[in-house]
């Protein structure tokens, strides 16, 4: 379910940032942290400045922020003023000027306070900052709401990258030991600050590190490390390489595995309502033209394109706008930015032209009931939502996981509501150490939607790793339940088997998600020949139907169970028809296909 997204954020940031673990450490990666956030007023943030909102707005008086290259500087002047005695803005002043020590002698020699400079009009931290009055948390770094729309920023002063030093560590631990000033330090793309810090800092920080890890949270105080990594796993292994750090890596790993509430936030990509928000911004600032009838089609084209961040998007529609294109599906084809447009028809419409859907929609309707109901058990429901599709290849299983993404969407279930496929062995590594990496980096790619495992019995059939991809592949079920839903699919027997190979596997498919997918009755399968020819704009002859419906039954008698194909048989009938049509009428659409195109063996 979505978390309350507060007018400076969005939904990806508000399920990412979640204080409540118990922990003085808390961790965010994922594919978007490196992304810009187009939030709720319709400004635009890096996560530095949405993240200092979040941690101001949960009551935290002195927000610090560090990294490689920008050692210690703050985002308003009250938190630079907490860190020096007398909290004065002469002080802080002084304190960028070369001061210091941890606290008692102000901020570390060297450092500049961003709020010192920002107030003299330099702009802060990734392009962002203070502007005139650094009190005003919500003009800091933005443009006004929809007429400004995505900021042109000035480049901020840059120095050069040194070694940070002692002093600095000693200041961010100070900052978290003082109990009169609630305090959080984010320390900003941790992997390569900790690559960077002289051997002596690091082995402090490293102590640190190992007291804020056994540290709870009621102590007041909070320490946020944001990895650049797409996941968790993937930051522990580039932790790993860097000396020093047995306790960072050990409070990583016990994250990796916890049940319940982790200290881990992972940042997906936007979803439909950011992305509306970005059309109207691009609209009002660059001109961008737009296709109204098909606007909403295309909104959800472009947030179900896979990988794609914001940056990306607004550099596209700026570059579309600049051109005098207009925001159409055919531009965003044509910049191979889509595949193509949704069909215009609700998830459930779709589902409704589906041949052999009954089971499923009968369980959706289940759902939807659930999701109506005000008092309903959100956490209970989140249990619910993953479903295993068994039965032959061709029967739709595929088709139907993006449609359930997308009704799940329309219920409120899911954020993006988009799938990501992947076979079973896709997300198994054929030697040691990659097996975990892989499963997450399915998950993280499919977060706020749906994971479709097709084939998934491959992954308990690769016994020397295939336990260790359903061991992650339940934990991420849990960790992420209110942002994920699985969908596994297969032949029915290898599936059965497949989910009796893990308790905990088998505990989050009920019975009742586990999904019929018979093969076509033959009736079935000359309605799907009917409507394949149809989108092909192919008409049937009076003579011809009854011979097709007498050749697919033939087809239908002949079958090997194992290797039918289902409506895939369909298609490649149809293309058989059309292939006949097309060089007996030179392509005629006045002429209607006829007996004769139907294959040989038919005749």
């Amino acid at each position: 379910m979505a978390a309350s997204v507060k007018p400076w954020s969005t939904a990806r940031l508000a399920n990412a940032i979640n204080l409540d673990s118990g922990d003085a450490l808390y961790i965010l990666c994922g594919p978007g942290v490196q992304d810009r956030f187009v939030c709720a007023d319709y400004r635009e943030r890096s996560l530095e400045t949405a993240l200092w909102e979040h941690l101001r707005d949960s009551g935290f008086e002195r927000v610090a922020f560090s990294r490689h290259g920008d050692p210690l500087y703050f985002m308003d002047e009250a938190s630079a003023e907490s860190a020096v005695p007398g909290g004065t803005a002469s002080r802080a002043g002084r304190a960028a000027a070369g001061q210091s020590g941890p606290l008692g002698g102000g901020l570390p020699g060297g450092t500049a306070s961003r709020a010192g400079r920002d107030a003299v009009g330099q702009s802060g931290p990734l392009g962002g900052g203070l502007s005139g009055s650094a009190a005003s948390r919500a003009g800091v770094g933005q443009s006004g709401p929809l007429g400004g729309g995505l900021p042109a920023r000035s480049a901020p002063p840059r120095r050069p990258p040194r070694m940070l030093d002692l002093s600095l560590v000693q200041t961010l631990n100070a900052f978290m030991r003082d109990t009169s000033v609630r305090s959080a330090v984010v320390i900003l793309w941790t992997e390569d600050y900790l690559r960077h810090l002289q051997p002596a800092a690091h082995r402090e920080l490293a102590d640190y590190l190992g007291e804020w890890a056994r540290s709870a949270a009621s102590q007041r105080n909070v320490c946020v490390l944001v990895f650049a990594a797409p996941n968790l796993t993937d930051a522990i292994r580039k932790v790993v390489d860097v000396r020093d750090t047995d306790v960072l890596v050990s409070f990583l790993e016990r994250q990796r595995v916890r049940r319940g509430r982790r200290s881990v936030g992972t940042v997906g990509l936007a979803e439909r309502s950011e992305m509306a928000r970005l059309v109207q911004v691009a609209r009002l600032r660059h001109g961008l033209a737009v296709d109204w009838p098909n606007l909403d089609r295309l909104i959800a084209a472009m947030a179900a394109r896979p990988g794609e961040t914001v940056r990306n998007w607004h550099a596209a529609l700026t570059r579309i706008a600049s051109r005098g294109d207009a925001l159409t599906g055919e531009i965003l084809k044509a910049e191979q930015l889509i595949d193509g447009l949704p069909s215009g028809l609700s998830p459930w419409q779709e589902l409704d032209k589906l041949v052999g859907m009954e089971p499923l929609r009968e369980r959706l309707e289940l759902f939807r009931a659930v999701a109506r109901e005000p008092d309903g058990d959100s956490a209970g429901q989140a249990e619910t939502l993953h479903l295993a599709f068994v039965g032959n290849p061709g029967t739709g299983k595929t088709t139907a996981a993006r449609l359930v993404g997308e009704i799940y969407r329309d219920f409120g279930l899911l954020e993006r509501g988009h799938l990501h496929a992947v076979r079973g062995s896709e997300i198994v590594a054929p030697y040691l150490g990659n097996t975990v990496a892989m499963t997450d980096a399915a998950v993280d790619n499919a977060l706020d939607g749906v994971l479709f495992i097709d084939e998934a019995y491959a992954i308990a059939n690769t016994r020397e790793y295939g336990p260790e991809a359903i061991n992650e592949l339940v934990l991420r079920m849990e960790d992420e339940r209110h942002r994920l839903a699985v969908i596994v699919a297969g032949y029915t027997e290898d599936m059965n088997m497949f989910l009796a190979s893990n308790a905990g596997l088998i505990s989050r498919f009920s019975r009742q998600n586990i999904i019929e997918f018979p093969d076509y009755t033959p009736e079935q399968l000359v309605e799907i020949a009917h409507g394949m020819l149809a989108e092909r704009n192919l008409t049937i002859s009076p003579e011809l139907e009854p011979l097709l419906a007498e050749h697919i039954r033939r087809m239908y008698d002949r079958r090997n169970p194992k290797t039918w194909g289902n409506a895939r048989e369909m298609r490649e009938l149809a293309s058989h028809l059309a292939a006949r049509w097309a060089l007996r009428t030179k392509r005629n659409r006045a002429e209607p296909l006829r007996p004769g195109d139907l294959p040989e063996e038919a005749a």
